[in-house]
Protein backbone atom coordinates (compact mmCIF):
# COMPACT_ATOMS: atom_id res chain seq x y z
CA UNK A 1 0.00 0.00 0.00
CA UNK A 2 2.86 2.05 0.54
CA UNK A 3 4.51 1.92 -2.45
CA UNK A 4 1.31 2.40 -4.42
CA UNK A 5 0.83 5.90 -2.55
CA UNK A 6 4.08 6.91 -2.92
CA UNK A 7 4.39 6.15 -6.63
CA UNK A 8 1.65 8.27 -7.29
CA UNK A 9 2.55 10.76 -4.92
CA UNK A 10 5.73 11.53 -6.96
CA UNK A 11 4.23 12.13 -10.27
CA UNK A 12 5.49 15.61 -10.57
CA UNK A 13 1.79 17.16 -11.39
CA UNK A 14 0.31 15.10 -8.08
CA UNK A 15 -1.14 16.81 -5.23
CA UNK A 16 -2.50 14.22 -2.69
CA UNK A 17 -2.78 10.58 -2.91
CA UNK A 18 -5.79 8.97 -0.68
CA UNK A 19 -6.40 5.31 0.12
CA UNK A 20 -9.00 3.17 0.11
CA UNK A 21 -9.77 2.70 3.66
CA UNK A 22 -12.28 0.27 5.07
CA UNK A 23 -14.36 0.21 8.50
CA UNK A 24 -14.04 -3.34 10.52
CA UNK A 25 -17.28 -4.96 8.57
CA UNK A 26 -15.20 -4.55 5.14
CA UNK A 27 -17.81 -1.55 4.12
CA UNK A 28 -16.27 1.42 2.63
CA UNK A 29 -14.89 4.28 4.82
CA UNK A 30 -13.68 6.40 2.25
CA UNK A 31 -12.90 6.37 -1.65
CA UNK A 32 -12.40 9.80 -1.94
CA UNK A 33 -13.83 12.65 -0.82
CA UNK A 34 -16.68 14.17 -2.97
CA UNK A 35 -18.06 18.07 -2.47
CA UNK A 36 -21.34 19.13 -1.67
CA UNK A 37 -23.01 16.09 0.24
CA UNK A 38 -24.14 16.85 3.60
CA UNK A 39 -23.49 20.16 4.63
CA UNK A 40 -19.82 20.28 2.71
CA UNK A 41 -18.11 17.25 1.80
CA UNK A 42 -18.46 13.23 1.63
CA UNK A 43 -16.35 10.20 1.64
CA UNK A 44 -17.59 8.59 -1.55
CA UNK A 45 -19.16 5.34 -1.01
CA UNK A 46 -19.17 5.46 2.39
CA UNK A 47 -20.52 2.31 3.51
CA UNK A 48 -21.06 0.46 0.55
CA UNK A 49 -20.52 -3.70 0.75
CA UNK A 50 -17.98 -5.28 -0.60
CA UNK A 51 -19.89 -6.64 -3.31
CA UNK A 52 -20.31 -2.70 -4.49
CA UNK A 53 -16.44 -3.27 -5.83
CA UNK A 54 -17.61 -5.26 -8.30
CA UNK A 55 -20.72 -3.45 -9.19
CA UNK A 56 -19.01 -0.24 -9.92
CA UNK A 57 -15.57 0.43 -11.56
CA UNK A 58 -15.06 3.56 -9.71
CA UNK A 59 -14.27 1.34 -6.64
CA UNK A 60 -11.92 -0.90 -8.71
CA UNK A 61 -9.66 2.32 -10.43
CA UNK A 62 -7.05 5.07 -9.71
CA UNK A 63 -8.85 8.27 -10.06
CA UNK A 64 -9.16 11.67 -10.35
CA UNK A 65 -11.16 13.21 -6.88
CA UNK A 66 -11.14 16.74 -5.47
CA UNK A 67 -9.66 15.81 -2.10
CA UNK A 68 -8.69 12.76 0.05
CA UNK A 69 -8.70 12.14 3.37
CA UNK A 70 -6.18 13.30 5.80
CA UNK A 71 -6.66 9.98 7.62
CA UNK A 72 -4.21 8.58 5.21
CA UNK A 73 -2.91 10.67 2.37
CA UNK A 74 0.86 10.71 0.49
CA UNK A 75 1.84 14.23 -0.42
CA UNK A 76 5.70 15.15 -1.68
CA UNK A 77 6.96 17.47 1.28
CA UNK A 78 8.46 20.34 -1.70
CA UNK A 79 4.50 20.26 -2.51
CA UNK A 80 3.32 20.45 0.78
CA UNK A 81 5.84 23.46 1.37
CA UNK A 82 5.12 24.89 -1.17
CA UNK A 83 1.24 25.42 -0.76
CA UNK A 84 1.68 26.26 2.90
CA UNK A 85 0.64 23.00 4.50
CA UNK A 86 -2.30 22.14 6.64
CA UNK A 87 -4.29 25.27 7.53
CA UNK A 88 -3.91 26.19 11.13
CA UNK A 89 -7.20 28.01 11.05
CA UNK A 90 -8.75 24.83 10.56
CA UNK A 91 -7.07 22.28 13.23
CA UNK A 92 -9.58 19.13 13.23
CA UNK A 93 -12.10 19.50 10.55
CA UNK A 94 -11.78 19.84 6.76
CA UNK A 95 -8.10 21.00 6.77
CA UNK A 96 -7.15 17.96 4.77
CA UNK A 97 -9.62 18.81 2.31
CA UNK A 98 -8.98 22.38 2.25
CA UNK A 99 -5.20 21.37 1.18
CA UNK A 100 -6.53 19.46 -1.72
CA UNK A 101 -8.76 22.14 -2.47
CA UNK A 102 -5.85 24.76 -2.84
CA UNK A 103 -3.73 21.78 -4.35
CA UNK A 104 -6.34 21.83 -6.94
CA UNK A 105 -5.86 25.30 -7.50
CA UNK A 106 -2.59 25.38 -7.79
CA UNK A 107 -2.53 22.78 -10.90
CA UNK A 108 -2.09 19.86 -8.96
CA UNK A 109 -4.29 16.74 -9.04
CA UNK A 110 -5.31 14.57 -5.97
CA UNK A 111 -5.84 11.23 -7.15
CA UNK A 112 -7.87 8.19 -4.79
CA UNK A 113 -5.96 4.57 -5.74
CA UNK A 114 -8.35 1.49 -4.19
CA UNK A 115 -4.59 -0.62 -4.95
CA UNK A 116 -3.85 0.83 -1.48
CA UNK A 117 -6.77 -0.81 0.94
CA UNK A 118 -6.42 0.00 4.28
CA UNK A 119 -8.33 -0.99 8.02
CA UNK A 120 -9.76 2.57 9.08
CA UNK A 121 -10.86 3.02 13.55
CA UNK A 122 -12.47 6.26 12.27
CA UNK A 123 -12.11 9.08 15.06
CA UNK A 124 -10.78 6.79 17.11
CA UNK A 125 -7.86 8.37 19.11
CA UNK A 126 -9.88 11.53 19.28
CA UNK A 127 -13.83 10.43 19.72
CA UNK A 128 -16.77 11.81 18.16
CA UNK A 129 -17.95 15.46 18.29
CA UNK A 130 -20.32 15.26 20.66
CA UNK A 131 -19.35 17.20 23.15
CA UNK A 132 -21.04 21.21 22.96
CA UNK A 133 -17.25 22.47 23.01
CA UNK A 134 -16.53 20.07 20.23
CA UNK A 135 -19.89 20.79 18.13
CA UNK A 136 -18.72 24.61 17.97
CA UNK A 137 -15.18 24.68 17.11
CA UNK A 138 -16.97 22.58 14.28
CA UNK A 139 -19.22 24.48 13.32
CA UNK A 140 -16.58 27.57 13.44
CA UNK A 141 -14.40 25.78 11.44
CA UNK A 142 -17.05 24.62 8.73
CA UNK A 143 -18.36 28.50 8.54
CA UNK A 144 -14.44 29.27 7.99
CA UNK A 145 -14.22 26.86 5.24
CA UNK A 146 -17.15 28.18 3.76
CA UNK A 147 -15.53 31.61 3.52
CA UNK A 148 -12.78 30.51 2.35
CA UNK A 149 -13.85 28.31 -0.29
CA UNK A 150 -17.06 29.41 -0.96
CA UNK A 151 -19.22 28.23 -3.98
CA UNK A 152 -16.61 25.97 -5.08
CA UNK A 153 -17.87 23.17 -2.53
CA UNK A 154 -21.05 22.89 -4.52
CA UNK A 155 -19.59 22.06 -7.80
CA UNK A 156 -17.51 18.89 -7.30
CA UNK A 157 -16.20 18.35 -11.15
CA UNK A 158 -15.82 14.82 -10.67
CA UNK A 159 -19.23 14.52 -9.45
CA UNK A 160 -22.07 14.23 -12.09
CA UNK A 161 -25.06 17.16 -12.01
CA UNK A 162 -27.56 14.02 -11.90
CA UNK A 163 -26.37 12.45 -8.94
CA UNK A 164 -28.05 13.47 -5.94
CA UNK A 165 -26.21 15.55 -2.91
CA UNK A 166 -28.28 13.63 -0.30
CA UNK A 167 -26.03 10.44 0.34
CA UNK A 168 -22.59 9.24 -0.38
CA UNK A 169 -23.83 6.51 -2.51
CA UNK A 170 -24.08 7.66 -6.21
CA UNK A 171 -27.57 7.60 -6.47
CA UNK A 172 -29.31 9.12 -8.93
CA UNK A 173 -31.08 12.82 -8.65
CA UNK A 174 -34.88 12.52 -8.72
Amino acid sequence: WLRELTSLALLPDTGCVGALLLYENGTVQHAGVTLGIGAVAGHAFRHARPDKFLADPRLRVRREVSAVTGACLAIRSVVFDTIGGFDEALPVALNDVDLCLRLRSAGYRNLFTPHACLLHHESTTRGPDVTRARIRRLQRETALFFEMHGIEIVDDPYYSPHLSRDGEDFRLRV
